[in-house]
């Protein structure tokens, strides 16, 4: 019987699960700023050589060039495009199966993470705060 479970447990692996994103920022409901990086967090840290299986595209389908890394120690993939994205527009961050985890987890298919930024009458207001770099409004005081 021993040998028996010893033969048996030389071809056993044990059962790795599969990535999955937990959660992305920001979201088709929760839009970003069109300079706001995507934020993703997984259930695994990202293997840092597979991150060429990830590509973020437009409403169009084309790719939007972007700088994609991988925190080291979280299991956290940060997206920042090259460019301001456009206003009041729907994106698509495309996972491939080729993705993996540093302890050798894969995706169970592509993932697609749909995101969208602010539209142009969706700007944060002017406070007149510190820092408000906007022209202060017109009281219609002449200062005689």
């Amino acid at each position: 019987m021993l040998l028996l479970l010893l033969a048996c447990s030389a071809d056993w692996e044990p059962a790795v699960d599969p990535l999955q994103v937990l959660a992305w920022a920001p979201t088709v409901d929760a839009p970003g700023t069109i300079d706001t990086p995507l934020h993703l967090s997984f259930n695994a840290r990202l293997d840092s050589q597979t991150l060429d299986s990830i590509a973020l595209l437009n409403a169009q389908e084309q790719v939007v060039p972007a700088d994609i890394s991988a925190e080291g120690l979280r299991p956290t993939l940060w997206v920042e495009p090259e460019r301001s994205l456009q206003p009041g527009a729907t994106y698509t961050l495309v996972l491939d199966v080729g993705l993996e985890g540093v302890g050798g987890q894969l995706l169970g298919g592509p993932v697609q993470v749909p995101f969208a930024t602010l539209g142009p009458d969706d700007a944060p207001e002017d406070t007149g705060e510190p820092g408000d770099t906007s022209e202060p409004a017109d009281t219609g005081d002449t200062g005689d």
